[in-house]
């Protein structure tokens, strides 16, 4: 299971990687935002296009978050009757809800993959600025991307922490 914890500890690198570039931008967002106020209120003048870079920003800012926040099991999790099923309900339980989000994910991964061809081909920006919507559409590939292998990971997991009640990365 070595060639597990090196994937997994990869993709935890990659993940963290684009949550970097997830506050980076947001604290760009920021300044942006504080610049145009201060603009608005004192100079009478304001920064072109910035509802359209607050727009693109968020859908960076999400995606980039994604597999990070996974990771930090920082997601929402219901488990108000989880607690007094068996523990081997509890495992298929976690395994069927991780496959779903696994399928799903990717589903999405895939969708969102077409769309950034789809931006290249057509060309499409926004229309203030004509800001192209390809990196960002990438961006968002490439976040459910790394979301979806790290769910895949997880459910790989949790099955064999069902058979072993050891995690994948203390097995020799």
């Amino acid at each position: 299971m070595v060639i597990f914890s090196k994937i997994y500890g990869a993709i935890k690198k990659v993940s963290t990687g684009l949550n970097m570039v997830g506050v980076v931008i947001t604290f760009a967002v920021m300044l942006m935002l504080m610049t145009d106020i201060v603009l608005r209120n004192f100079f009478n003048s304001f920064i072109l296009g910035t509802y359209e870079m607050t727009e693109m920003a968020m859908v960076a800012l999400i995606f980039c978050g994604l597999a990070y926040t996974q990771f930090n099991k920082g997601h929402v999790r219901v488990e108000m009757f989880v607690g007094f099923l068996p523990k081997i309900a509890q495992y298929v339980l976690d395994i069927i809800i991780l496959l779903a989000s696994t399928s799903l994910c990717g589903i999405i991964a895939w969708s969102a993959y077409g769309k950034f061809r789809q931006d290249i081909a057509k060309n499409v920006a926004t229309s203030v600025l004509k800001l192209p919507y390809y990196p960002f559409s990438f961006l968002m590939t490439v976040g459910l991307t790394i979301f979806t292998v790290l769910l895949l990971f997880e459910t790989i997991d949790e099955i064999i922490k069902m058979f072993t009640k050891k995690p994948a990365n203390e097995l020799q």
